[in-house]
């Protein structure tokens, strides 16, 4: 499997400084795209993971985008989102 980034960018996430790393791999024949949101608060790290199949990434990633647009970090450090419905048969993980 032959993982290559394609771009970092500077981003917020609910107003606090994160970085966005996008990559491409291929996997059984198949084009996966993989974004990785990164953002320090509190001296905590939080990554935000979404693969998609590429040819899905229009459909999907702004779906995903919502999600982590959605996350709110509350004084007793209890993590909240939103819920989103994805179109069948793609992934998507938050993960902490």
């Amino acid at each position: 499997m032959d993982i290559r980034p394609i771009r970092v960018n500077s981003t917020t996430v609910t107003g606090v400084e994160a970085w966005t790393v996008d990559y491409m791999f291929t996997a059984e024949d198949e084009q996966t795209f993989f974004r990785e949101t990164y953002m320090v608060s509190n001296g905590k790290l939080y990554r935000f993971t979404f693969l998609s199949p590429l040819l899905k990434v229009p459909a999907t990633l702004p779906v995903a985008q919502k999600m982590v647009n959605s996350f709110k970090l509350t004084k007793q450090s209890i993590i909240t989102f939103r819920t989103y419905k994805f179109p069948a048969s793609n992934s998507a993980a938050i993960q902490r």
